[in-house]
């Protein structure tokens, strides 16, 4: 029992494909074409901002993911690089970068953006072409090179040679390492030395067969302390190892031996990886295997064999400068591709895949548009072995589905017209006859020694066991192009029509075509795949995206949703952490149907297939997805695609204003955007903008980023992939920070970001010292007009002094003159006083003397009325004799019977209690009258003075109408009947108050 057990296991191992001993390098290249100053790579380094640094034999170049910076000697400018020729990069701890070059040292000044040549303090005969550097245990900066070996000088800025006691002869170091106790390990032209610091010393170290050729030293090119402590060294011929305690490095991997080895490097897994003239190498210790890299005609290997050096960023992506192109991996997800087979490497015979089925244990069976290919783990790679199944290689046609029974069967479908039965146990071929002579892509599923075929709008049942066809009736518009067996037992047919629900057992149809009021309705011209998870829910891949078909029956459409693009979906499956696996014409997602996270693979994520093919995917018991396209297959573990959880790194680029780069160095911008905390603007800066990159170089265009502007943003404005931000008119006198977030691929943000403080100044007119100045502008202002005025005022003051003495005088003088005046006219006015009191007196008698004449000439008969009018000329004169008649009786209200009242218009009277209003003429022989009151007292004093008048007379008299004359004449006379009316000028006046005189109008 423990020996199949034990078989088992070991069967079970050997059945996991795709397990790998060491990392699979797929490389993206960048070459000159990309903005490279020259697709010769011969150095690199990351600084601490995370960009990244190439030296190239035609200049240096800072790269940010997006766009090369190249910098070149100018024998114009001081300030640029000595050569354009750079060998060797370096950023120290304390963030300086130095750059070596065919003629020197130069130091980058980040805030000027320029560079500082550091000249050599003993001039030499010797090349000062810089080859190395390493930062010793006390930070001094150490130079190899045509000079051998010197160490910067920081102070006086120069470099300073060593000069060795006991050499005798120039070395030139390619290469310097520190181990730990400070001392260096020098690889150089005559060998490796090893240099005791402190005291001076260097003492040549013989690797085996020291003296290779013709008796020349093998010349050491690079040097690696590995994690253990070992020292590696790469030689002219071979790479050696020196352990611990030993005396002298020993010869590794005899594969290498004649190979020139130009950089060595420890990925974090342990395994080394060798830079040779022949490619890459990778070498596992643990494991002895030795994995070679060189350049292909097919898929993306490194650019050329020529490798310079090896490099490992901060997250430990890996770069290769070769002789031709920059390399990068950036950790890419582990998809494995396999395309059409060369003489270099197995592949298919042809990679055009249409569709894909398991049997279960591991074996893929792979339907190309050349018949059937099988693949199969053989010593922890996918091949393919047609041997074993030989008579499927009598099968040409293009294979339209494929199907499994699990068992030993796998069931074919061809075009144009072929149903076939692939025994692969005992490779056995065998084609089914049936009569639908029409059908030319049948396509198929397995149910239980139950085969379903679908013929366009036709289904049939195949008994395996009678070998009996059957047709079944569905719909007439169904054209199955697609079927899938649900886990209970229901077909699914996938047409133009929709979705067709059959139930083999008691032949029931549902049909999902365009549904109305159900989710977003099925919208589909063509579903390419049916996938159900283990909830019961249905996923739909088709010509219009992804559709999700509950449980509840309930259709959704992930359309340009969640992330998804417009793609055509082609195929869906399903991993063990509730992942689906979907891809579409050229992409490759991960979904979590559960929380709807959504990760996009493509070209950039090391996804080299296009062109996936409908319902061409499948997962193995191991784990592995195996999907196929156009281009041949991808194969992965979704346990090896993990999500990049390291933020990017966040950074200004640049600064303008108005459209226009601000220089470096201005009273604007004194120093690189990049390096500044804080910028000082002008009011007039009424339009600027920033540029900013993030540093992610595993998948650039992924990276999304954020910004604001703390004082003016009320919150951030997510610009997609879009790295500018402008701003315009912001309010001066205030200070601001502007901020920068960015994401990864992974959508993992940097939340801390980038940020620069701005201060925009105001307007003069605006500024305290203005306002300081305008204040003690008007007040001095004030101040002076103040004492302008009272100086003004003093010397009025004394003036008027003076005056006023003159006046004095003057007055005195016309006083005394006046009064003797005074005298003169005083006995003037008595005489004038006593003159004026004679004459009132006979103004007295005049005037009673014309009284008593108008009176007189009134009395006469046939008195005009403007004779009359001048004694009573109007209303108000009339009124006044009313008053003065009522004001001899008591006032009583004829409403309430009040005595108290008050004054109103036209002298009426207003009751104190009830405010009734009295007219003058209320109470008199007057009330009610419709004519002027100075006509109908001259009527009265006509009627009253003893004389007869006819009512012709009264009416010429006083220019009314005769009956109107009548009626007043006969109310006098009503009134009078008993009364003796005094026969004197002042008769007629009694008539006018009559004890209760009615009211009548006329």
């Amino acid at each position: 029992m423990l020996k199949i057990n034990f078989l088992f296991i070991l069967l079970l191992l050997a059945c996991f494909p795709l397990s790998t001993t060491a990392q699979k390098y797929e490389f993206t290249h960048y070459y000159a074409d990309d903005g490279l100053s020259q697709s010769t790579i011969s150095s690199i380094e990351q600084d601490y901002q995370d960009f990244m640094w190439f030296g190239t034999f035609n200049g240096l170049n800072r790269f940010d993911g997006y766009s090369f910076k190249v910098y070149k000697n100018d024998p114009q400018d001081p300030k640029s690089l000595s050569s354009s020729h750079i060998e060797t990069i370096l950023e120290d701890s304390k963030k300086n970068l130095w750059i070596g070059t065919a003629d020197g040292v130069n130091f980058y000044d980040r805030q000027k953006d320029a560079f500082d040549y550091y000249r050599y303090a003993d001039p030499s005969p010797h090349e000062y072409a810089v080859n190395a550097f390493a930062e010793g245990k006390n930070g001094r900066i150490w130079v190899g090179g045509g000079q051998g070996l010197c160490y910067i000088d920081s102070i006086t800025k120069t470099v300073i040679n060593t000069q060795p006691t006991n050499e005798e002869t120039e070395r030139v170091i390619f290469d310097i390492v520190v181990e730990a106790s400070g001392n260096l390990w020098l690889a150089t032209n005559q060998g490796l030395f090893y240099y005791d610091v402190i005291n001076n010393l260097t003492k040549n170290v013989p690797t085996e067969n020291s003296f290779p050729t013709n008796g020349q030293p093998n010349e050491a090119k690079s040097l690696m302390i590995d994690s253990g402590g070992a020292l590696w060294v790469g030689c002219q011929n071979g790479i050696y190892k020196l352990r611990n305690g030993a005396n002298n490095p020993e010869l590794q991997l005899p594969a290498l031996k004649k190979k020139l080895i130009s950089d060595i490097a420890q990925a974090k897994d342990g395994t080394l990886l060798i830079a040779t003239e022949s490619g890459l190498h990778v070498y596992d210790e643990r494991t002895g295997i030795l994995q070679h890299y060189i350049k292909e005609r097919e898929g993306n290997s490194i650019s050329d064999n020529v490798v310079k050096q090896i490099f490992h960023d901060r997250l430990n992506h890996l770069w290769l400068a070769t002789f031709y192109g920059l390399n990068y991996y950036g950790g890419n997800p582990n998809f494995d591709y396999f395309g059409k087979a060369t003489i270099e490497k197995r592949g298919l015979k042809n990679p055009y895949v249409t569709t894909l089925s398991s049997n279960g244990t591991g074996t893929v069976f792979v339907g190309t548009a050349e018949g059937v290919e099988i693949i199969e783990p053989e010593s922890g790679k996918i091949v393919t072995d047609a041997s074993r199944y030989s008579e499927l290689s009598s099968l040409k046609n293009s294979i339209v589905s494929l199907a499994s029974d699990n068992k030993e069967n796998v069931f074919i479908t061809a075009w144009p017209r072929g149903i076939y039965i692939y025994n692969w146990r005992k490779n056995i071929l065998k084609q089914l006859q049936y009569d639908d002579k029409s059908c030319k892509l049948p396509v198929l599923v397995y149910d239980n020694e139950q085969l379903w075929v679908g013929c366009e709008n036709n289904l049939y049942q195949y008994d395996l066991k009678a070998d009996r066809f059957s047709k079944h009736n569905v719909l007439e518009d169904c054209n199955i192009m697609y079927i899938k067996q649900d886990s209970r037992r229901n077909l699914l047919l996938g047409g133009a029509s929709g979705i067709v629900k059959f139930n083999p057992f008691t032949s029931g149809i549902m049909h999902y075509k365009n549904v109305s009021g159900i989710g977003d309705g099925l919208h589909a011209r063509v579903i390419n795949c049916i996938y159900e998870d283990e909830e019961k829910n249905f996923w739909i891949a088709t010509d219009q995206g992804l559709f999700l078909l509950n449980k509840n029956y309930e259709l959704t459409s992930f359309w340009n949703k969640n992330g998804f693009g417009d793609d055509d979906v082609k195929s869906i499956t399903e991993d063990r952490h509730d992942n689906l696996w979907i891809s579409t014409t050229n992409r490759l997602y991960r979904f979590n149907r559960k929380t709807y996270a959504l990760r996009k693979f493509e070209f950039t994520d090391g996804l080299f297939a296009k062109e996936f093919s409908n319902d061409a995917a499948v997962a193995l018991q191991s784990g592995h997805m195996v999907f196929g396209g156009k281009q041949g297959l991808v194969v992965f573990h979704p346990d090896s695609i993990g999500d990049n959880p390291i933020p990017p790194n966040v950074v200004l680029t640049d600064f303008k204003i108005l459209n226009k780069a601000v220089a470096i160095g201005s009273g604007i911008l004194p120093t690189h955007i990049s390096v500044a905390r804080k910028l000082a603007l002008d009011h007039t800066a009424t339009e600027f903008s920033f540029e900013f990159v993030a540093l992610n170089f595993s998948s650039t265009r992924k990276n999304q980023y954020a910004y604001m502007m703390e004082g003016f943003d009320k919150a951030w404005n997510y610009s997609g992939a879009r790295r500018f931000a402008s701003y315009t008119n912001l309010p001066g006198g205030r200070e601001y920070t502007f901020r920068v977030k960015a994401s990864n691929e992974d959508n993992v943000w940097n939340e801390q970001g980038t940020s620069l403080k701005i201060y925009i100044h105001p307007p003069f007119w605006k500024t305290w010292w203005f306002k300081a100045a305008l204040y003690v502008l008007i007040v001095t202002s004030a101040y002076t007009v103040y004492r302008i005025r009272v100086n003004s005022l003093r010397k009025h003051r004394i003036q008027l002094r003076k005056q006023k003495m003159l006046l004095e005088q003057e007055v005195r003088e016309r006083t005394a003159e006046l009064v003797e005046a005074n005298e003169k006219l005083k006995e003037q006015a008595e005489k004038i006083a006593h003159m004026n009191v004679l004459l009132q007196e006979d103004n007295v008698k005049l005037e009673h003397d014309l009284k008593d004449l108008v009176t007189a000439r009134i009395m006469q008969k046939r008195v005009s009325f403007d004779e009359f009018c001048k004694l009573y000329p109007d209303n108000d004169a009339c009124y006044r004799l009313i008053d003065e008649l009522k004001s001899s009786k008591d006032f009583c209200c004829k409403k309430c019977h009040y005595h108290k009242y008050s004054k109103g218009v036209d002298h009426s009277r207003r009751c104190s209690r009830c405010n009734y209003v009295e007219t003058i003429i209320t109470g008199t022989i007057f009330a009610g009258i419709k004519f002027p009151i100075t006509k109908a007292f001259y009527l009265l004093f006509l009627m009253s003075d003893g004389r007869h008048y006819t009512i012709g007379d009264l009416s010429e008299l006083v220019d009314l109408r005769q009956q109107t004359c009548w009626t007043f004449k006969k109310r006098v006379e009503e009134r009078t009947r008993n009364f003796n009316i005094q026969k004197n000028k002042d008769g007629w006046i009694q008539v006018i108050m009559l004890p209760d005189l009615a009211h009548e109008k006329y």
